[in-house]
């Protein structure tokens, strides 16, 4: 089922991408794409419960594994969007805490919830709690300017400055961010424009080979990882290699947030 999964998520990646980046689709953002795969999940994890056969079991977590991945890139960058430069760590890396917090909730869910199929259910509707925070989520204003759809953007900053407690005056517009400005929703950008322009090639190149990242803590992590993974080869079994290996298992996730941190602060808005 693993295997099946996973394939479900690399096809997720390449589905939802190119949701988000058909320019042409004005009503796809990073918030309806959102508001959407989670939807998707909910409906197909709920009915994966009540699989009658193995063949509708794979099916059904297929369509959840893709709609995941739609639902955690989408979160991402908006998050990452919704915030200042000076907030954008730690929105970056704390909307991955989930992932340790979902670990250790679904070792108890199932110690507490033996029938799996309850325990779907139980994991499926879980969702819906989100669902209903993140239909009251804005629309990303980066996106929205990218659109050229300036008014929206404006409302959009309105409500977070009134969210913060920040002052904005009335006569408060972005109409001169369109200054110096190309709006990209005219034709397709997509993974085009990475190729076309030499510095992002380098750092596109740069960003797969995970060489870089926000240089020395990045570095220093996967350092640490690599150490870590070799050292357990050569730990007899017991407390001793798993500490190590958890040890390893820290520092790849510190990595992996860190990685896509620096890839949503360098890669250009519509492409991110």
């Amino acid at each position: 089922m693993d295997p099946t999964h996973l394939l479900a998520m690399l096809v997720g990646y390449m589905t939802t991408t190119n949701l988000r980046r058909r320019q042409w689709n004005r009503t796809f953002g990073r918030h309806r794409t959102l508001v959407t795969c989670t939807t998707a999940i909910v409906v197909s994890g709920t009915a994966l419960a009540f699989s009658v056969n193995i063949w509708m079991f794979m099916v059904l977590r297929m369509i959840t594994g893709a709609f995941t991945v739609g639902m955690l890139q989408s979160s991402f960058v908006l998050a990452n969007e919704l915030v200042g430069p000076s907030k954008r760590a730690i929105a970056g890396t704390v909307i991955w805490v989930h992932f340790a917090v979902g670990y250790m909730a679904l070792s108890l869910l199932a110690f507490y919830v033996r029938n799996w199929r309850h325990l779907q259910l139980v994991v499926s509707l879980l969702p819906t709690i989100l669902l209903i925070i993140y239909v009251r989520t804005p629309e990303s204003p980066r996106w929205l300017l990218s659109k050229g759809r300036i008014r929206e953007a404006t409302k959009v900053m309105r409500k977070l400055g009134k969210i913060n407690g920040a002052e904005i005056k009335e006569t408060f517009n972005l109409d001169n961010v369109k200054t110096g400005m190309k709006v990209e929703g005219g034709r397709d950008q997509g993974l085009v424009k990475l190729l076309r322009s030499p510095r992002l090639r380098l750092y596109t190149l740069n960003l797969m080979f995970q060489l870089w990242g926000r240089r020395p803590v990045y570095i220093f992590f996967m350092a640490l990882c690599g150490t870590a993974i070799l050292a357990t080869g050569f730990i007899p079994f017991g407390i001793g290699r798993a500490a190590v290996a958890m040890i390893g298992k820290f520092a790849i996730t510190a990595s992996f947030c860190i990685i896509y941190l620096r890839a949503c602060e360098i890669i250009p808005t519509p492409v991110r």
